[in-house]
C-alpha cells in the first residue's frame, strides 16, 4: 500500500477564478482545538486541512465565478482551499464514508449573479499519527514533526501501516498542510476522467517496505 500526496491542478487552458462572497475564510474555526503534536495549537492557515472538522458558520456559501460553469475543475481551489463537485464527493464517499467534511456552497456567474452549480468545500476529519518513526529519513524532530525542510529527493517518508490500514485519505500530523490519498482512490479517480486532481508523490504505507 502506498499514499500519494494530494494536489490541484488546472486542466483547461484557461481557468477561471473562483472568489467567495460571503463568509470569512481567515477566521475559520476547528471544532476541537486540542494541541497533539508540538506546543502550538494547529496554525489558522491550516484548519482546512489539519485532518479535524470545522465549524461551519464562517465558510463562504455563495462563490463567484468569471467564466462558464465548464471551466471549473472537479477539484478546484478557492484561494488556497479545496473544494469538488458533486459527481467528485459522490466518487470518495466511495472510498471513505464519513472521513470528509463537505459543507455546501454555490457558484454563481460574476457578472450577472445566475447561478452555475452547487459544490462543496473539501475537509478530510481523519488526522493520524501516522509516519514510522524507525523508517522514515530523516527522523522526526524531537518535538515530533517531521523535517519539512528537508529536499524533497531525500524526504523518505514511511507510514505504519497498523494506523493507516483501511483509510482511503488522512492528514499526517507530523506533515502540516499535507492531505494523502491512498492507491485505491488514487486510481479511481483517475479512471473516472474527474478532472482537478494531482498526484505526483507516493509514500509507502508498511511494516517492512521501504522504498
Amino acid at each position: 500500500m502506498h499514499y500519494w500526496v494530494l494536489g490541484q491542478q488546472n486542466t483547461g487552458e484557461y481557468s477561471g477564478s473562483l472568489n467567495p462572497l460571503d463568509g470569512d475564510l481567515g477566521h475559520v474555526e476547528l471544532v476541537d482545538t486540542s494541541i497533539d503534536i508540538g506546543i502550538k495549537p494547529i496554525m489558522q492557515s491550516l484548519v482546512m486541512t489539519a485532518g479535524r472538522r470545522v465549524k461551519p458558520e464562517r465558510l463562504p456559501r455563495k462563490v463567484s465565478h468569471d467564466m462558464s460553469a465548464d471551466r471549473i475543475d472537479d477539484l478546484a481551489m478557492v484561494h488556497t482551499y479545496l473544494t469538488v463537485s458533486e459527481p467528485l464527493r459522490t466518487l470518495i464517499e466511495q472510498f471513505a464514508p464519513g472521513d470528509v467534511q463537505y459543507e455546501p456552497f454555490d457558484v454563481v456567474g460574476k457578472r450577472d449573479g445566475a447561478f452555475q452549480q452547487r459544490r462543496y468545500w473539501f475537509i478530510p476529519t481523519v488526522r493520524l499519527h501516522a509516519m514510522d518513526k524507525d523508517k522514515t529519513r530523516p527522523p522526526l524532530a524531537d518535538i515530533g514533526y517531521f523535517r519539512q525542510s528537508t529536499p524533497l529527493e531525500d524526504q523518505h517518508i514511511v507510514f505504519d501501516a497498523s494506523v493507516t490500514d483501511n483509510r482511503a485519505i488522512f492528514a499526517s500530523a507530523e506533515y502540516p498542510g499535507i492531505l494523502f490519498v491512498s492507491d485505491a482512490l488514487v486510481e479511481a479517480i483517475e479512471a473516472s476522467g474527474l478532472t482537478g486532481a494531482r498526484f505526483r508523490r507516493r509514500f509507502a504505507s508498511t511494516a517492512s517496505e521501504l522504498l
